[in-house]
């Protein structure tokens, strides 16, 4: 399944990755570690100082940001069943 059809119709990766950074649920450091991006390149691409940032390293992002979605979503279920 792609990503494209995990998020919004007309959001583009980078926008979710984008939307994903914005938020503030995970560090720079965390993002960093999670997708393999190096801390330099994430805070270029937080702050919008890099104009056209990779397509493997928005990839790598915007996979971190979904595995981790999916993990506070099963989170969340499980203890919801143990309620």
């Amino acid at each position: 399944m792609a990503l494209n059809s995990l998020t919004m119709k007309e959001q583009t990766i980078y926008d979710y990755v984008m939307q994903c950074l914005r938020t503030l649920r995970y560090t720079r450091k965390q993002v960093a570690d999670g997708s393999g991006v190096p801390f330099s390149t994430v805070c270029k691409v937080a702050m919008g100082s890099t104009a056209a940032p990779s397509v493997h390293t928005v990839q790598a992002m915007a996979d971190f940001f979904r595995r981790e979605e999916l993990r506070r979503s099963a989170n969340k279920e499980e203890m919801q069943e143990a309620a």
